[in-house]
């Protein structure tokens, strides 16, 4: 009976392990992350310099979509649900803000008071707004 419990929880453990390196499929992989992703709930947006910055919400940092500046690689794909939501129009012509919860991979390590650089592996609960006016 205790061999037959322990073959089933193994065989249910390889199961749950196949189904999250299958569900690995975005910037997890990328050579350049240097830590664990993780999930930030946050703003997505276009700021004047063109570039995109997500700020988790709650918090004074903000996190750099893009390789950090030692990296000579060309813009990161960002994935499809994220690509849609901010290109949505708006009457202004200005770019919208994405609310929602990102897995970001850092490129860089944590260091208060720096830019950290990250990659989105995946967005989820994506909310499209008007931008916001005090930024």
């Amino acid at each position: 009976m205790r061999s037959y419990r322990l073959a089933l929880g193994l065989i249910l453990l390889g199961g749950l392990t196949a189904t999250a390196s299958a569900d690995d499929v975005g910037c997890a992989t990328n050579p350049h992350v240097v830590d664990t992703c993780f999930i930030v709930h946050g703003r997505l947006t276009f700021y004047a310099n063109m570039r995109l910055y997500l700020w988790p919400v709650g918090t004074h940092r903000m996190l750099g979509i893009e390789y950090p500046p030692e990296v000579n690689e060309e813009d990161l794909p960002l994935p499809a649900n994220i690509e849609k939501a901010i290109s949505t129009p708006t009457d202004s012509g200005a770019s919208v803000d994405v609310f929602g919860d990102f897995r970001v991979c850092p490129f860089t390590r944590d260091h208060p008071g720096k830019l950290r650089y990250v990659c989105i592996d995946r967005a989820s609960h994506l909310v499209v707004r008007p931008p916001s006016q005090n930024r």
